[in-house]
């Protein structure tokens, strides 16, 4: 350790020997003793600066001549180490002049506090091929919850990050077996049909990514317990996924009973609808369907005014508000159609406008054209979103309108946190919400935002962590963002790497950001004051249909088919 920068309780400099090579991230330690007590302490800390210079040089162009062998110099090879930990913690500053070493072992997760951590998550390997940890208690809802993870799109790997941490949740031997099992997933896949293939291997996989896995303890295999669900391909004939494959695909829709019944009809309205008068007409209709709903027959609605009409699809009710609105206005009308319409536009909109209604109407129209699709009458329990039925289940959203996406991911969550609180079920669901700017922005309302805060701030009690990723946390709700116990980002635009979402990249770690390769990510979470940056290894299952495969998968599927008729027999 030199003695010609001052060291602190958080941070010294270190010499280094010309024939020894200290990087970015390597973990050093050092020990001295208490002037007083005579009690040992353990500095440990991280490398976050290296710097080489010529002493004894005067002018830049002093260089020249020492490569020419002209001047003699002398080699300043120093280190900068930002101190993580201090065992035990007594805050004096190291002494000057004690010899560093490299942690390792024990050590080593020392450091890095991995030796505290019960319950370890794999997060990747550190950069001299040491695997990093999570502490799972800080995902799980144990002692904290959520994850957060920003980057720029297509360079980021938010998706494969995300899928690595799920395979790890549901695979690495250091977490509890009990929750592996009961632990589930919901992904919205939003980038063409790319995640339809994780249960297959994957063909580019090569040996030193299959010993990677293996340092981490993981096995490199595709995820083996997926349901892959996906909106009707039109709205007439036989519920077939709208999909390009097809095996293995499970068709999602609702009635309109289903949305009466749930509350879901909110869901169809974006921000914009609820922060006007609408509101009012949105929240007096969902009340008037949730009446009906427990009312109806065999699913069948029928409207509880003087006109008597059967709703069986979000059209019928849109024509039957449609002439609930005419006819009231119509002057041309007798004494009791009048009264009779008069009636029944207080029974569904109250003492709100006729303009505002119309308004209402007209959103209402263009709601209904993108999800006609999936909002049938023919629309049954079969085709529910069963979350439960496997660990890991894959939505499709990535062809629909962007309110049609608001629809399927709101009914979803609030089904989800419905079973929750009903049950007080607390086993682990973890929420995969892509673009989550989008659902949850920093300004602005929506029933979505609404619930996701409700999520954020309450939802590790029961069990439901949400793992948002997004590409700018700098818009995404505060509230949100900062309710994240773990922090990941890849490859960030200078311009977001200066907001103040990123204020944990720490040093350098911020310039770094915006160098990053696919596949290096940079960490952070509670216990640990320093960020880490880690790589991870290539999926180990297909993300796209030409890294299926082929014969893998034809092997596995000869087994399961044999399996299968074993267990008929």
């Amino acid at each position: 350790m030199v003695g010609t920068k001052a060291a602190s309780p958080l941070e010294y400099w270190v010499g280094v020997n010309e024939a020894a090579c200290v990087q970015l991230d390597d973990v050093l330690q050092i020990e001295t003793t208490h002037p007083e007590s005579g009690q040992t302490i353990v500095y440990y800390g991280l490398v976050d600066r290296v710097e080489k210079s010529l002493e004894g040089l005067s002018f830049d162009s002093d260089s020249r001549r020492v490569s020419e062998g002209l001047l003699p110099y002398s080699l300043s090879y120093l280190a900068h180490v930002n101190i993580t930990r201090i065992e035990p913690e007594i805050y004096t500053p190291p002494q000057p002049g004690l010899p560093v070493y490299r942690a390792e072992g024990e050590a080593f997760d020392d450091a890095l506090f991995f030796s505290q951590m019960q319950h370890r998550l794999p997060a990747g390997l550190l950069q001299n091929g040491q695997p990093a940890w999570f502490n799972f208690d800080f995902i799980d809802g144990s002692k904290g919850g959520h994850v957060s993870i920003s980057g720029i799109s297509g360079v980021a790997t938010k998706t494969s990050y995300t899928l690595f941490l799920l395979h790890g949740i549901f695979h690495a031997p250091t977490l509890p077996a009990a929750k592996q099992k009961n632990a589930r997933a919901i992904i919205f896949n939003v980038k063409a049909e790319d995640l339809f293939y994780l249960d297959q291997p994957n063909r580019e996989l090569n040996d030193s990514q299959r010993a990677a896995y293996a340092r981490l303890g993981l096995p490199a295999q595709p995820f083996a317990d997926v349901g892959f669900y996906a909106p009707c391909r039109s709205a007439q004939g036989e519920p077939v996924p709208a999909t390009i494959k097809q095996q293995g695909v499970q068709v999602y829709g609702w009635s309109l009973y289903a949305i009466a019944r749930h509350d879901l009809l909110r869901y169809l309205f974006s921000e914009d609808d609820g922060s006007s008068n609408l509101s009012f007409v949105l929240d007096r209709l969902c009340e008037r369907l949730g009446e009906l709903a427990g009312q109806a027959q065999k699913q069948v609605m029928t409207t509880a005014d003087d006109y008597a009409a059967r709703l069986l699809t979000l059209q019928d009710l849109r024509d039957h508000l449609q002439q609930v609105l005419e006819e009231s206005e119509d002057d041309e009308l007798d004494g009791h159609e009048a009264q009779r319409a008069y009636k029944a536009k207080r029974y569904w909109f109250g003492s709100n406008a006729g303009a505002t209604i119309k308004a209402f109407l007209r959103r209402f129209d263009h709601a209904i054209q993108h999800v006609q699709a999936f909002v049938r009458d023919d629309m049954r329990v079969q085709h529910q979103i069963d979350w439960r039925k496997q660990q890991l289940t894959v939505v499709d959203i990535n062809q629909l309108h962007a309110r049609a996406q608001f629809f399927v991911v709101g009914a979803l969550l609030k089904q989800v946190l419905e079973y929750k609180t009903l049950h007080q079920d607390k086993t682990p669901v973890f929420i995969v919400l892509d673009e989550l700017n989008r659902y949850a922005p920093r300004s602005g309302w929506s029933p979505i935002k609404e619930m996701l805060l409700d999520i954020a701030e309450r939802g590790r009690s029961m069990g439901l962590i949400l793992l948002g990723a997004q590409q700018t946390a700098s818009e995404v709700e505060k509230r949100v963002v900062s309710n994240a116990a773990i922090r990941v980002n890849g490859r960030l635009d200078g311009a977001e790497a200066s907001a103040k979402e990123y204020d944990y990249l720490r040093g350098n770690f911020r310039q770094r950001a915006q160098l990053l390769r696919p596949g290096s990510m940079i960490i952070q979470q509670p216990e640990l004051p320093s960020p880490l940056m880690v790589n991870v290894p290539w999926p180990a299952w297909a993300t796209r249909a030409t890294e299926v495969d082929q014969a893998a998968s034809s092997t596995r599927q000869a087994l399961e088919n044999e399996l299968i008729s074993d267990l008929d027999w």
